[in-house]
């Protein structure tokens, strides 16, 4: 017997016909269990990828840091959360009660990740607060989607051959495309990709087309500075922890030096040190 499917009932006469009375769902609550688990699985950890790598894609012309370790655990964890939520909203076989269970783990789910990355700071309480009661309608759509695949592997199943292929392609490849579209969003704001050209175009003029120039002003403070930096390098970017609207770049060059360089509207002030501007210090003078 298998575990996975419901033993399909017997046909009932009705007006003369022989047809089941209502459609017998194909899978078992094992079976969407393990479908929402699966489904949701993959879901999250595409989701985690494309978020951590959308930038190498929309800027190509700047050589962006991706620390990959990071990017792995992210997708397990990712990938974990996502099994979980896939699987508390598929298994009951009502619809608005897996909705509602899906639903409470992504947010539960959302808001413990919001409280390690504030490290449970009190005056950080109030703003989860707030995002925990926003996410409640965020992750609607989201458990949604995931009960709304798990129906649709349902029908497939019930197909055979060259159709069932077909549908079950088409349903990965829905999978796929939404990961992309979700994990898309995480792309670098403008000011963003624009702080981090302005520290390429700042290296590349210092360390590969004008080396017998004189050093300019943002980065007379670092000592030996053209002969502890190499042309091959990698940025990265965060908002400034010291001053609240700036951009910080940090270059990391493949000897394992690392610049810190803080943009501002008109200006660019670096630093030695990836911490060079961390809350408390200002930039070296």
């Amino acid at each position: 017997m298998n575990l996975l499917s419901h033993p399909q009932p017997p046909p009932s006469l009705v007006f003369g016909a022989r047809r089941p009375l209502r459609r017998t769902p194909v899978l078992s609550p094992l079976g969407r269990l393990l479908a929402g688990a699966v489904y949701g699985g993959l879901l999250g950890s595409l989701f985690a990828l494309v978020s951590a790598t959308i930038n190498l894609v929309v800027t190509p012309d700047v050589p962006l840091y991706i620390h990959w370790p990071t990017v792995w655990q992210n997708m397990l964890l990712t990938g974990l959360g996502g099994v979980m939520v896939g699987a508390v909203t598929a298994r009951p076989h009502e619809t608005l009660r897996g909705l509602l269970n899906g639903t409470l783990a992504l947010v539960t789910l959302s808001a413990g990740y919001m409280l390690i990355q504030a490290r449970f700071n009190i005056p950080m309480l109030a703003y989860v607060f707030v995002t925990f009661l926003m996410s409640m309608v965020i992750n609607v759509p989201i458990a949604l989607g995931l009960r709304l695949t798990v129906q649709l592997q349902d029908r497939i199943l019930e197909r055979t051959g060259r159709q069932r292929l077909w549908m079950q392609s088409l349903l990965l490849l829905a999978i796929v495309a939404a990961a992309v579209i979700a994990g898309s969003r995480s792309d670098m704001p403008p000011e963003a990709v624009s702080a981090v050209r302005r520290v390429n175009a700042l290296l590349t003029d210092v360390l590969i087309e004008n080396r017998a120039r004189p050093l300019p002003f943002a980065l007379r403070t670092i000592h030996d500075f053209r002969e502890r930096a190499t042309p091959a390098y990698a940025l990265d970017q965060r908002a400034s922890l010291w001053q609240t609207g700036d951009i910080e770049v940090r270059a990391r060059f493949e000897n394992g030096y690392v610049v810190a360089c803080l943009v501002l509207p008109f200006d660019i002030v670096c630093s030695e040190g990836e911490d060079a501007f961390a809350v408390g210090d200002g930039p070296a003078q």
